[in-house]
């Protein structure tokens, strides 16, 4: 909660100083450094999923735990994937993030066209009804996986189905939630701990970067341990 606040204050504090010319640049650059995404050449982020993906298979393929990332018990077998994407945004910081199931991957977004940067700044700015997007193509840079059983999978697209009409927010102030902050709810109610962060650029510093090539391979491994079933 601590956190939270402060968060919020920072936003609050660069949004006023935004509106006066002599801070204009400081403030930018302060915006910059909190909530651009991690360059390609960032750390433990650069490296390939390959090391993480063959350790998870390995996990589930060889039965060597039957407890899942959310706690629940299973056979080892019965385990399967879960996936919190994002992709990140350098040029407006909007960017996005969503959730993939072995059945369904999902969105949270707003038909909205009046919000923006500003939005995200203001405690004050309206929220907008928010819609679930079928995102099972589109693109991600950053991921995070976790081994869940069909408890762990069920509770999750439950919590996806109540939650279809939330209100939207790119701030995530009152009651709304933008993209990133819906799907970590939905990830916590399903007993999984998301990526700290209130919108991707900032998530992606605690995630896996992801090269295209990597995305694809990712789908077909998945798609060829399925089958092997």
């Amino acid at each position: 909660m601590a956190a939270n606040v402060i968060n919020g204050m920072v936003r609050i504090a660069i949004a006023i100083a935004i509106g006066f010319p002599m801070t204009t640049a400081i403030s930018w650059q302060l915006f910059l450094i909190l909530f651009s995404p991690p360059s390609p050449e960032n750390g433990d982020n650069v490296a390939s999923l390959h090391d993480e993906i063959d350790s998870l298979d390995c996990l589930l393929l060889d039965s060597a735990s039957g407890t899942d990332d959310a706690g629940c018990d299973c056979d080892p077998d019965e385990m399967d994937f879960l996936e919190f994407r994002v992709q990140t945004d350098n040029v407006n910081f909007i960017g996005h993030a969503y959730i993939k199931t072995p059945d369904i991957a999902v969105g949270f977004f707003t038909e909205a066209t009046d919000q923006g940067l500003v939005d995200y700044l203001w405690p004050f700015s309206k929220t907008f009804q928010g819609y679930l997007r079928n995102d099972f193509d589109y693109a991600y840079d950053y991921v995070k996986l976790f081994r869940a059983c069909p408890k762990t999978i069920r509770h999750l697209e439950r919590a996806i189905a109540v939650h279809t009409k939330d209100r939207y927010q790119v701030g995530s102030w009152g009651n709304g939630r933008n993209c990133a902050t819906w799907a970590a709810d939905r990830l916590r109610e399903a007993g999984l701990t998301p990526p700290p962060g209130d919108c991707p650029n900032k998530m992606a510093w605690s995630m896996k970067r992801v090269a295209s090539s990597d995305a694809v391979e990712r789908q077909m491994i998945r798609a060829g341990r399925q089958g092997d079933r």
